[in-house]
Order: structure tokens, then sequence, then C-alpha cells
């Protein structure tokens, strides 16, 4: 067994300016807490008609049993779901907590449906938080709400007690902004967005230095990777294109060029420890200027024996 969630999470990041752009999913960006400091959005159709989609999701399927999952079938998103939009927020010594929204298709029945089976008999794990009735799901580490008929809300929370709490009314609560508050995560997701990328990245937060750690993770990081960078990760972006393989460019910017030579170095050192060694192996690290430019490739085979590990 693998860690095929973190992939699932990391495969991300943009490039050369696609000619073919669309809107943005407004609607599912004011969702978002205020505190994101990262979004991952994956477009469901594109990716799981693609080899090396088809093996990802078929390896994550694959790893638990449905009623050990804190979301509906594996099978049953990829039939019904259209877009999906994750967003790591609430980061205060390390990951935060995590914000998964589903778009389903007219009429789709999945979220529904999965609600219905975890409502407890007598009601007791569902309460009210702001206008959402809010289901806890395996052990409350789990929540779960239906946003509107096609829009279905999953939060993780990492933490307990007042900072579950806080997690909690971050998503769910009432609140008069909506959206991300920092200026230049909310500038980069209003852009228009490649049409031909089904994966996109943004992420720009003060603590930017532990999410990317955490983005990079089939690298050989970790979260704490570049915690003594702090504030001079500002901001970072990437994609996937879909051709062969599936081509992986990830775009971090830092505060300036030594800054940016001191995070490659880190990096290198890190790739050697990568429990992806076939993916490193592939990776391309470059500097320009203040930015660094990562870029790999996963192939189906390669997708295909990750499943096996």
């Amino acid at each position: 067994m693998i860690p095929t969630a973190s992939l699932y999470l990391t495969l991300l990041v943009p490039g050369a300016p696609a000619l073919k752009t669309e809107k943005p999913p407004q609607d599912l960006l004011d969702l978002l807490p205020d505190d994101t400091a990262a979004v991952l959005a994956l477009d469901m159709p594109k990716l799981a008609r693609h080899p090396v989609g088809v093996r990802i999701f078929r390896g994550i399927a694959g790893e638990l049993a449905d009623d050990e999952l804190p979301h509906p079938p594996i099978s049953d998103l990829v039939a019904e779901c259209e877009q999906v939009v994750v967003a790591q927020f609430g980061i205060e010594a390390r990951v935060g907590d995590f914000l998964f929204l589903f778009r389903l298709r007219e009429k789709a029945t999945v979220g529904k449906a999965f609600l219905a089976r975890k409502r407890a008999s007598d009601g007791s794990n569902v309460t009210r938080i702001g206008r959402y009735a809010v289901y806890s799901l395996m052990e409350s580490a789990w929540t779960a709400a239906m946003a509107n008929d096609r829009t279905m809300m999953l939060v993780l929370a990492c933490g307990d007690g007042s900072q579950k709490e806080q997690t909690l009314e971050a998503v769910y609560g009432d609140r008069k902004s909506r959206g991300p508050k920092d200026p230049v995560l909310r500038k980069m997701l209003a852009e228009p967005w490649p049409s031909d990328r089904p994966a996109l990245l943004f992420g720009a937060h003060p603590k930017a230095n532990l999410s990317i750690g955490l983005v990079l993770t089939p690298l050989g990081t970790e979260p704490d990777t570049f915690r003594e960078f702090g504030t001079d990760v500002r901001s970072f972006r990437g994609s996937v294109a879909l051709n062969k393989t599936a081509d992986v460019e990830v775009r971090v910017s830092l505060r300036d060029h030594e800054t940016a030579q001191e995070f490659v170095h880190l990096l290198r050192k890190e790739l050697t420890a990568s429990w992806l060694a076939q993916l490193a192996e592939a990776v391309s690290v470059v500097v320009e200027k203040t930015e660094v430019w990562i870029r790999t490739r996963l192939s189906a085979g390669l997708a295909e024996w990750l499943n096996k590990k």
C-alpha cells in the first residue's frame, strides 16, 4: 500500500500560458475559508479518461473499502463528479485543515445518498452550523454537508477541542466575506483557468512555506522542510498537462534569487529520500531569477507500479 492520497492531493501546477481558458467556478471559491493557503482544482472527467488518471483512481479505490471512506466511493465520484476543489486552511504549526468541495453532475444523487447512509438512526451525528446540516463522520475527524443540490462539502479537521470548533465555524459558519482573504491568492484564483490543464494548484499565504512542503511530499519533502524560510516563500502555483504522460510542473516564487538558490539546494537534498524515487529521478529543477521551476512526469506504467506497492 502507498500514500496515494498524498499523490492525489499533489497532482498539480502552471507553465506556459494555455490558449484556451475558462472562468473559475466562483461559487465554489466563495465557499473556501478566509484563511485558505492553497487550492487544488481537479477536472474529474478529463483526469478519469487519461490512462494515468485511470490507474490513480483505481489505486485509491482499491486501498479502502467503501464503508471506510469519509466520502462516497471513488467509482461513484468519478462517474458523477464534474470538479473537485481542495483547500488547505487554518495552518498554525504544521499542516492545518482541509476542505474538499465536490461539484456533482446535474441530478446526481451520490452526495445525498451518502449522507443518508451515514446519518445515525437518532440523528445524533447531525448538527446545525450556520445554514448547514453538518454530519459527523468517522469519530468526528471528518464532517460533511450539502452546500446545495450539486455541491458536497467535506472537512478534515486535524485539531480537536476549541481548535476543531474554529475549523468547522470557518467552513460552515455564517460570515460577511466569502473566499480566501489573502490578496495574492484571490488574484491568482480570479485569473482565467487554462482549460487544457485538468489539475491546477494555487498557493499564497504567510505560511506558504509549510504548505509547499506538503505539496512536494512525493519528492521527499515534509511540511517542515521549508519552515525556516518563513515568509520568504511568497507563493506557488502549478498544473498537470495530460499528454502520453502526466506532465507536472510547480513554480515557487521566493523573496530573491539567493533565497531561490537556497530553496533548490534543500529540495535536492530531499529528493534522495523520496518514497517515489522513480518520480524524483525524473525531476528537473531550474532557478529563474526569484522563481524555482520544478518539472516531472508520471507515466501510466509508474502509476500502475505505485498501485501495487
